[in-house]
């Protein structure tokens, strides 16, 4: 299983509707990437859905990517597809001053600081 194929993946559906509908139509669109049966079906069962949540990032796809280590772009990537989906600002993931360690993003940061202890 590969999750820096199924984040590219994801990102690719979340930002192309047209590849989008090609993989709901025919799942085999995703023939293209480094993909094991579930982790095809997983995105094909997000194509179908057309992302009509609000939550999308509580979907199957999300859920399999949850604490997995990505590489600083492709979780920047990701951060940006979902960002967009959800209607929010991503100028701090594209800018020039961005933290290349994915310091944003939920997979392989570093511990966040809070009051009364340390979030992961």
């Amino acid at each position: 299983m590969s999750t820096q194929s199924v984040a590219q993946a994801f990102t690719r559906l979340l930002e192309d509707p047209a590849y989008r509908g090609l993989v709901a139509r025919n799942a085999a669109e995703l023939d293209a990437w480094d993909l094991d049966t579930l982790e095809r079906r997983m995105l094909a069962e997000e194509a179908a859905n057309g992302f009509s949540s609000p939550d999308i990032g509580s979907g199957v796809v999300m859920t399999f990517l949850r604490g997995a280590a990505l590489p600083p772009r492709v979780a920047s990537d990701l951060g940006v597809a979902l960002n967009k989906a959800h209607g929010l600002p991503t100028a701090s993931f594209t800018e020039p001053g961005f933290v290349s360690g994915s310091a944003c993003c939920p997979w392989g940061h570093p511990p966040v600081p809070a009051l009364g202890g340390m979030l992961e």
